[in-house]
């Protein structure tokens, strides 16, 4: 990676675009491993088991209009920005989400 930026003479601001889907990528996976984590997890405590299915619904979906940009030889960089409202959306409702903890103490529940 450092190479490219050493490589190069003439900054064209393709190497800001390169360094940017790198970071794209690691961000991308880390996401997809935490996802199939909490999956796995929620399929066994039957926990958020809806809000991952909707994730992995999305991500089916944008997944899916990706490859079709690609197969029609469109021009499928403007798609690419999509993944991180993805990313946003998993960490305010999946990661970061309010966990509600009943707890029942002199016939009272409080939260």
């Amino acid at each position: 990676m450092t190479a490219l930026f050493i490589e190069s003479q003439v900054n064209t601001g393709e190497d800001f675009l390169i360094l940017l889907a790198f970071f794209q990528f690691i961000v991308g996976l880390v996401q997809l491993f935490g996802a199939i984590i909490r999956t796995i997890a929620a399929l066994i405590t039957r926990q958020n088991l809806k809000r991952m299915l909707i994730y992995w619904g999305i991500v089916i979906f944008y997944f899916s209009v990706l490859y079709l940009l690609i197969f029609l030889n469109w021009n499928a960089l403007f798609w690419l920005p999509f993944a991180w409202g993805i990313a946003i959306w998993y960490c305010i409702y999946i990661v970061f989400a309010k966990q509600t903890v009943m707890l029942k103490t002199n016939n009272s529940i409080t939260q």
